[in-house]
């Protein structure tokens, strides 16, 4: 991303109402993050879906989310509008359609377009973030982004309770909560602040303004590609490796859904799933 966005004069005051709408905002697009990986297991049964294709799907959608965010952030960088935001949790209630797609290339497509929505939320919400925090930006970004990690554990319990409530089909429900979220934000996102220089940068200019800080931008890369890395893994696989070691499929997306819905729950089991976890990696 590009550095002309934080060359506007500092508010140095702390924006609750402002801070609290991106939290909001900021669940409602992490959310779906969450909401795939519990009904990965039900999507292998529905597709006939092997492990490396159940994985490509959740990849795609991290992968689109997050190669996107530099072209972005540069486009935010010069159009400079706070309403992008709302494409975020929009983007993300594609997910909820993936029960409607005919195979599994459309599938990936779908995935790729809600992982574009996120892209673009990302880059324009942390500069807001930012701007809005006043002197406490350490406060305010940290809370935004606590909003992002809260999203996605709610996004798993979301599709959770829809399935195990009403079945696979009701899983579209879900993208109710981005709609309802995202359309809003067209009209009452914050607005980023006007630049104090009226220059704009180029591509090239804006990749030369990065060069001095290439290595710390590159060690902050890596650490967090580690800790996403292993983070994914864990989300992805996780429900795939409970059911098919015989627990029921609830067990897979949270303890608080499954508590609520027991008798929906029986006999989804390792006798109805076709993945064997430790000889089917094809």
């Amino acid at each position: 991303m590009t550095t002309t966005l934080d060359d506007a004069p500092e508010n140095t005051k702390f924006q609750k109402r402002g801070i609290f709408s991106l939290v909001i905002a900021h669940i409602a697009n992490d959310s779906y993050f969450g909401f795939l990986p519990p009904i990965l297991p039900l999507l292998v049964v529905e597709m006939d879906l092997s492990l490396s294709m159940a994985g490509l799907l959740a990849s795609m959608f991290a992968f689109s989310g997050a190669i996107g965010q530099p072209l972005f952030g540069y486009f935010a960088d010069r159009v400079r509008k706070g309403w992008l935001v709302a494409l975020g949790p929009i983007g993300g209630a594609f997910v909820t359609l993936l029960v409607y797609m005919p195979n599994y290339s459309s599938m990936l497509l779908l995935i790729f377009l809600a992982g574009g929505g996120s892209a673009c939320f990302h880059p324009v919400a942390s500069v807001i973030a930012a701007q809005i925090s006043g002197k406490r930006k350490g406060l305010g970004v940290s809370v935004y982004v606590a909003g992002g990690r809260l999203g996605v554990g709610i996004g798993a319990a979301i599709s959770t309770f829809l399935v195990t409530t009403w079945g696979l089909d009701a899983i579209p429900i879900g993208g109710l909560l981005g709609l309802v979220i995202g359309i809003p934000f067209f009209f009452i996102a914050p607005k980023i602040e006007k630049r104090s220089s009226p220059l704009a940068m180029n591509f090239q200019e804006t990749l030369s303004s990065l060069s001095d800080v290439v290595r710390p931008l590159l060690i902050m890369w890596l650490v967090n590609l580690c800790r996403t890395t292993v983070t994914m893994l864990v989300s992805t696989y996780m429900p795939l490796y409970v059911v098919s070691a015989g627990d029921r499929w609830g067990q897979a997306g949270g303890p608080l859904p499954c508590f609520f819905s027991r008798r929906r729950l029986e006999g989804f089991t390792e006798a109805t799933f076709p993945i064997d976890w430790v000889g089917d990696w094809s």
